[in-house]
């Protein structure tokens, strides 16, 4: 978000750097973590499992296999934000979003420590992706807060919604871009492919148990190329301002309004 907000409805923001595979990266672990264990003290192995499944030839039964891959927690002690590293991408997440500036440069010098301790190569992609809840205030709908066109049918039929899936993707010449928005009337409704999110949320947005909606804003870069720190920089800012202005394009001016009307500054 570009201006300043004194109370966002942003509740989670994740980046990602894929680099080029390191097979040792098990071997480097402990001299990552001398450096990251002052911020992010919290450290766990927690591999992920991934399900491949191989269909053969005309008569055969397909087979299933199960890959684990490697992955390393590094959370601060609050459990807000964190740190995760496998061996082929690094990436930052947290619950506490301030802004851009600090958010991008966190994840930069992380990125920085890895390469002074395995030398990296090249860069795959960068990715930045935002998460807001959209919670009314009494006497107030989900239509005060978003524009028409993410409303769907929900606004012209009559009966109590459930649920409402929006989703639009757009290619542009540097970059994807995935915004979704997701109505629901119940319990905080995070996106299946994030499930579970290891970190803790706001209070806030632990009590939701009604009407809201969820903005994803996914921007992606699928780029190879030489490993550079002020490059890698420059395209998440770059991703990270797709995902920006399809988030002001989904808002009304009074919902910006009611955000900024709080004691708590927010800047992008």
């Amino acid at each position: 978000m570009s201006e300043m907000m004194r109370n966002p409805p942003i509740f989670y923001t994740a980046a990602q750097v894929r680099f080029n595979p390191v097979l040792d990266m098990e071997d480097s672990i402990s001299h990552v973590q001398k450096v990251w264990r002052q911020r992010f003290p919290d450290f766990s192995h927690q591999p992920l499992s991934q399900i491949q499944m191989q269909v053969p030839s005309a008569g055969e039964a397909p087979s299933v296999k199960v890959n684990s891959i490697a992955r390393w927690h590094f959370k601060n002690i609050d459990q807000t934000s964190a740190l995760i590293l496998a061996n082929d991408s690094l990436i930052f997440h947290t619950t506490q979003y301030s802004t851009s500036v600090d958010f991008i440069d966190t994840l930069v010098d992380a990125l920085k420590v890895v390469d002074e301790v395995v030398s990296l190569s090249y860069v795959e992609a960068v990715g930045f992706r935002t998460l807001d809840a959209v919670i009314p205030t009494a006497g107030k709908g989900v239509d005060f807060y978003l524009r028409s066109g993410l409303l769907g049918l929900s606004a012209s039929l009559d009966g109590i919604l459930k649920h409402s899936v929006y989703e639009m993707v757009m290619l542009h010449s540097h970059a994807q871009l995935a915004s979704r928005c997701i109505m629901l009337n119940g319990k905080l409704g995070v996106p299946a492919d994030l499930y579970p999110i290891m970190l803790k949320f706001k209070d806030e947005v632990n009590m939701i148990d009604g009407p809201h909606a969820v903005l994803d804003n996914d921007a992606t870069q699928l780029e190879r190329f030489a490993f550079n720190i002020e490059d890698v920089a420059k395209r998440l800012r770059m991703v990270k301002s797709l995902i920006s202005d399809a988030f002001y394009q989904s808002v009304t001016s009074e919902a910006l309004l009611e955000w900024n009307n709080s004691d708590h500054v927010h800047a992008d």
